[in-house]
């Protein structure tokens, strides 16, 4: 495997984007593609994991929404809390994993039901010495929207876990007010969706969605990002059990699995 080549062309591509990664980033994204590659093997988290398909269908696109939070790696600052983003549906890492090796003073929690997929995300983040920072969960999160950490995260991140309404319900709760939303839609699911959470997101606590067009574009997805702040605390109805939500949605006559 030529790991070297898909980090160079990685570097290139981020540099062309105006977005910079240190030489321990690029390191640590090396670290990550060598594992998914062994793990591939025995536990399927992606279609292809050749690294340069990786980099570019995958590492590219989480990278946008690095862009789409718009904040900096700053030096530890007494007083001055880090940023928490949750990552809903984790799978391989996608894109909680590679925006905690990214944005080296975020403090992450990758959450995802499968525990061959949280077996894989722990051996990474060991390997990688990211343990401080970076927590996963394997459980639910309607489960983990009604435990203390709901209300605490700063932003919530989603990549083709389902449609913009289940997502919206699950995020919500878990932000803190003023926190965002950022959910990665194509570009053909995009205006449908937010046309379809036109009653959700108020009533969520959340602003008026704006749809962000980033400049690390992936023509393979030509992906969007949908941005909604939370602007008031979520009732305490919501999220409303997972069988009720998907039932929700299916009265609505949509799918629930875009």
């Amino acid at each position: 495997m030529d790991y070297t080549a898909a980090i160079d062309f990685l570097k290139s591509e981020t540099e062309r984007c105006s977005m910079s990664l240190s030489a321990e980033t690029l390191t640590g994204f090396r670290s990550y593609l060598e594992a998914l590659y062994k793990y591939n093997e025995k536990v399927n988290l992606v279609s292809n994991a050749d690294p340069e398909v990786v980099v570019k269908r995958h590492i590219l696109d989480c990278l946008a929404l690095v862009e789409a939070m718009d904040i900096e790696p700053k030096p530890d600052t007494p007083g001055v809390k880090a940023k928490r983003l949750l990552d809903i549906g984790s799978g391989a890492g996608l894109p909680g994993l590679i925006i905690a090796i990214a944005v080296p003073d975020l403090k992450v929690t990758l959450i995802d039901s499968v525990g061959k997929k949280t077996k894989f995300l722990q051996e990474v983040i060991e390997e990688l010495a990211l343990s401080e920072r970076v927590k996963v969960i394997t459980g639910r999160a309607e489960e983990l929207a009604r435990s203390r950490k709901r209300g605490t995260f700063d932003f919530v991140t989603s990549r083709a876990v389902g449609h913009l309404g289940i997502i919206i319900e699950l995020a919500m709760p878990c932000l803190n007010v003023g926190g965002r939303l950022l959910c990665q839609k194509s570009r053909s699911q995009v205006e449908k969706e937010v046309d379809d959470i036109k009653d959700c997101w108020n009533p969520l606590g959340g602003r008026r969605p704006k749809i962000i067009v980033p400049k690390i574009q992936v023509a393979e997805t030509e992906h969007v990002i949908v941005s909604i702040e939370k602007k008031r605390s979520t009732p305490d109805d919501f999220p409303r059990p997972w069988a009720d939500i998907i039932r929700h949605w299916k009265q609505t006559g949509l799918q629930t699995d875009s």
